[in-house]
């Protein structure tokens, strides 16, 4: 056997049910409501949506620090894009995603990794935004991926790859300058 929670976020009318109910014969039940109403249901009604969501990163966005007491936040749009390339010190970055499936959406789970920072697979539940911040300059690939009201998830995760760029003092021709100033000392 199965179980599964019903309420109101799955098509369960929104009232108080008074308990104990009924069970008929055939497999329905009977509820008393706050309402003084009478309510009848079958279980083999409620049928899980076996249609897996469709996953979207919308946008991502980041804080800038343009001095030691101000930042400045901007946001790119990632509609058809498959990276992003930011400066060292837009560094504190949220992904922002949603999953397309509208049976009921307040109750779509999702989970997601930042790979080159996350070890494994973090379990966001119906968050649908993630922030990280500090991320030293490098190459980072964000995976997500999202599962229906009834806990069927997408076989493929959406990802974009967010390249941070180092400062210009950490760069390879800046490692060059030193090296030739340094011979040349």
């Amino acid at each position: 056997h199965t179980s599964r929670n019903i309420s109101n976020l799955n098509g369960f009318p929104e009232t108080e049910i008074w308990l104990p109910g009924i069970k008929t014969s055939d497999g329905k039940f009977i509820l008393s409501c706050s309402s003084k109403n009478i309510l009848e249901f079958d279980p083999k009604d409620f049928r899980p949506d076996t249609v897996p969501p469709q996953l979207h990163i919308e946008k991502l966005s980041f804080s800038s620090a343009i001095s030691s007491k101000h930042e400045v936040d901007s946001i790119i749009l990632l509609f058809g894009k498959t990276d992003v390339h930011l400066d060292y010190n837009e560094n504190r970055i949220t992904f922002h995603y949603t999953a397309l499936s509208y049976q009921d959406p307040s109750l779509n789970q999702y989970a997601y990794q930042l790979e080159g920072y996350d070890n494994t697979w973090v379990q966001g539940g119906t968050q649908r935004e993630v922030v990280y911040t500090n991320l030293n300059p490098g190459k980072y690939t964000f995976h997500v991926k999202a599962a229906n009201s009834d806990g069927v998830w997408d076989s493929a995760d959406e990802k974009i790859v967010v390249i941070i760029s180092p400062p210009w003092w950490q760069t390879w021709w800046a490692y060059c300058a030193y090296a030739i100033l340094f011979a040349s000392v």
